[in-house]
Formats: structure tokens, C-alpha cells, sequence
């Protein structure tokens, strides 16, 4: 058996699910971390285009 095995069938059982919680909430932070700046750069990239579109009606609308 490796050494961590053996150390965690050593620990109370209490303390193991409470480690494995922590980490399991260490990716879940991390990966909404991810989608939170996808999401933020999808939002740039809308805004962007929003803004570029506005520029180009107006520019068209001011034209003679």
C-alpha cells in the first residue's frame, strides 16, 4: 500500500470526507473562475459589435 493510502486509513474519517470537500471546492472555484471570463469576454465581444454596428448606422444616417 502507498504511504498516502495508509496515512488516510490512519486519519479520522471525519477529517478525510472534510479534506476531499475542500478540494472538490477548490475545482469548483476554478472552473466557475473559467466560465466567469468566458462569459466576460463574450460580453466584450457583444458590446464591441454593438458599438461598432451603432457607429456604422450612424455614420450612414448622417450620410447625404
Amino acid at each position: 500500500m502507498k504511504s498516502e493510502d495508509k496515512l488516510v486509513f490512519q486519519m479520522d474519517t471525519f477529517l478525510v470526507i472534510e479534506y476531499i470537500k475542500a478540494a472538490i471546492g477548490v475545482v469548483l472555484d476554478i472552473k466557475f473562475e473559467e466560465i466567469e471570463q468566458k462569459l466576460d469576454e463574450n460580453n466584450n465581444l457583444n458590446s464591441n459589435s454593438i458599438v461598432s454596428s451603432e457607429y456604422k448606422r450612424n455614420s450612414n444616417a448622417n450620410d447625404p
